[in-house]
């Protein structure tokens, strides 16, 4: 059971880490190409 929720718990992390890190290199790119 804490083996799913660890397991669960990284997917979310990682998802998050993701989106965060797109929408930080999707800003850095904008900003470099204005």
């Amino acid at each position: 059971m804490s083996n799913l929720l660890l397991l669960v718990l990284a997917v979310v992390l990682l998802f998050t880490s993701l989106f965060f890190g797109l929408s930080y290199v999707r800003e850095g790119a904008n900003k470099f190409l204005i």
